[in-house]
């Protein structure tokens, strides 16, 4: 059985059903299909024994299956079937609420790749899947030929239709034969594939195009003796990827053989966190203990936004953040003594203004020296706007000449540097309202 869950935390199961057909001897027809059933976060069963298979002339290899759930909440499986004596790989999307089939079975295996079919492990495809942050739809299997294991990749859209062909991105030159696989992806869009192995397991890294990033990596400092079952595991909200296989002793008997976790970052250290405001997305985090003295430097999508220092608390507006759109973002901290962490990443996304919505965002700098940006946004039909600046006791310090009266965001610089510290004010007026907020200017 394989479990996943959607964005909504229901939890959808794939598993193998059983069925006769025409009687109830054994001499009558029998086959397996996936099954697919939804179960809510609090437990309660919302579907089940949806049928993925609806051709009783394929037939399951009941080990070989795996699932995956897209943005929208709709299910992607692969497995294996055979049909006579010949084997392939097959994926298919269903419906998240009812399980019902949005495409037909597709063909992601042998025939496509004009592979014969030559194996000395025949049930050793080990299809596996996972759905990265575009919403592409990455598929992994094992294929054996001349006795050569082969890792063949393939990509699909989330409406089924294949964007990368199926095509072989390793080939096992030493035989430690490579078996159940498991693929998970990170937040940041790292791919890893998981295998195991006479020698232990095997990790691969692919990009979001389906190449291999790097080597891949044997873990032996464990496994001793014959692989089995296995790896499975899970991604933390963290992006740690902790793996679990076994060890087959005997032919009964199996041992709990790895646990690994890929990447080293830590969110909790420094309690890195992300929202969305109305002008932006707010990240903050703490420096404590160990990391006192460090300097930051943060980043979206791996590309450097600032470089910060000498504060307990860190607040950080990314105004620039494109709306709509979901944004990774990680910390890089440089501590007193030399050493580097990392931590995220965490992901957030800002819906934009609200375009009915007279809005003043918070100025910044703030506080402010010798100049100070105000920002505003003017839903459709604003008129009679002035943007001004008071000090606390109501006094006007200074108005704006020329203000932009299109809807829309728009920003004003204002130039602080005849002012003396303290704290002032900023309104924001309008036929349709007056808003405020407060500015601090220092020395």
């Amino acid at each position: 059985m394989y479990a996943i869950t959607d964005k909504y935390n229901n939890i959808h199961l794939l598993y193998c059903g059983f069925f006769i057909t025409g009687g109830d001897e054994w001499e009558t027809k029998q086959w397996e299909s996936p099954l697919h059933a939804k179960i809510d976060p609090s437990g309660v069963l919302l579907s089940f024994d949806n049928i993925v298979i609806d051709n009783p002339d394929y037939d399951l290899d009941n080990r070989d299956k795996g699932i995956a759930v897209d943005s929208d909440g709709n299910v992607h499986i692969v497995f294996c079937i055979c049909e006579s004596q010949d084997r392939t790989v097959i994926y298919r999307k269903l419906d998240g609420n009812s399980g019902t089939p949005l495409t037909p079975l597709i063909d992601l295996g042998y025939q496509q790749l004009g592979f014969t079919y030559l194996a000395h492990e025949p049930y050793d495809h080990r299809p596996t899947i996972c759905i990265d942050s575009l919403d592409q739809v990455h598929v992994s299997y094992i294929h054996f030929e001349d006795y050569i294991t082969n890792i063949v990749h393939v990509i699909l859209d989330k409406n089924g239709n294949i964007i990368s062909d199926p095509r072989i991105v390793f080939t096992e030159e030493d035989d430690v034969g490579l078996s159940y696989s498991n693929f998970f992806v990170t937040d940041d869009d790292r791919l890893f594939l998981f295998c195991d192995c006479d020698q232990g397991i095997v990790v691969f890294e692919f990009n979001t195009n389906g190449d291999l990033v790097g080597e891949p990596e044997y873990l032996l400092d464990v496994m001793i003796g014959h692989r089995h079952m296995g790896p499975t595991g899970a991604v933390g909200n963290s992006g740690y990827i902790r793996v679990v296989g076994d060890q087959r002793v005997t032919d009964y008997d199996h041992d709990i053989l790895y646990v690994h976790q890929i990447d080293d970052t830590v969110i909790d250290e420094v309690q890195l966190k992300a929202y969305t405001s109305d002008d932006g997305i707010l990240l903050t985090w703490r420096e404590e203990g160990g990391l006192i003295g460090s300097t930051w430097r943060l980043e979206r999508g791996g590309d450097h936004l600032v470089n910060l220092s000498g504060d307990a608390l860190y607040r950080y507006l990314d105004r620039d953040a494109e709306p709509n759109i979901t944004h990774l973002y990680t910390l890089e901290a440089t501590l007193p003594d030399g050493s580097v962490r990392r931590y995220g990443p965490v992901k957030a996304t800002w819906p934009g203004p609200d375009a009915s919505k007279l809005t003043l965002y918070a100025p910044y700098p703030c506080p402010a020296t010798d100049q100070v940006t105000l920002s505003f946004y003017l839903p459709e039909d604003t008129t009679n706007v002035d943007l001004s600046l008071y000090d606390l006791s109501g006094r006007l310090v200074t108005s704006s000449v020329s203000v932009p009266t299109a809807p829309g965001r728009h920003e004003i610089n204002y130039d602080t540097s005849d002012l003396p510290p303290g704290v002032y004010v900023a309104r924001l007026s309008t036929n349709a309202g007056t808003l405020t907020r407060r500015l601090v200017i220092t020395r």
